[in-house]
């Protein structure tokens, strides 16, 4: 029940994704009077941005600002600078790393 509720007509796989994370692995023992409150309170804020950046960085294979479109950049960002400008005053960078 929860899971039509929830999924609609959406693909069982695509579904099955996007709402185990949220309610667990076993629909019947899902509060299904509660799916609206999940859906209109999931991944919300920051971290939604957060995770499409991300996917922005994976997809483009670069570090770059937040990608909204063209035109939406040039109001946003006011140019069209690319961080291929920006260089590094010394010539190595070095991490470090701890544990503990």
């Amino acid at each position: 029940m929860t899971e039509q509720v929830a999924c609609g007509r959406w693909e069982p796989k695509v579904c099955e994704k996007l709402i185990y994370p949220l309610m667990g692995y076993n629909f019947e023992e899902s509060n299904s009077s509660r799916v609206d409150v999940y859906r209109s309170h999931g991944y919300a804020g920051s971290s939604v941005w957060n995770l499409v950046h991300f996917g922005q960085h994976i997809v483009s294979g670069d570090f770059k600002r937040f990608d909204y479109g063209t035109s939406e950049n040039i109001k946003r960002y006011n140019n069209l600078y690319g961080l291929s400008n920006l260089y590094l005053r010394r010539r190595y960078l070095h991490l470090c790393s701890s544990f503990g």
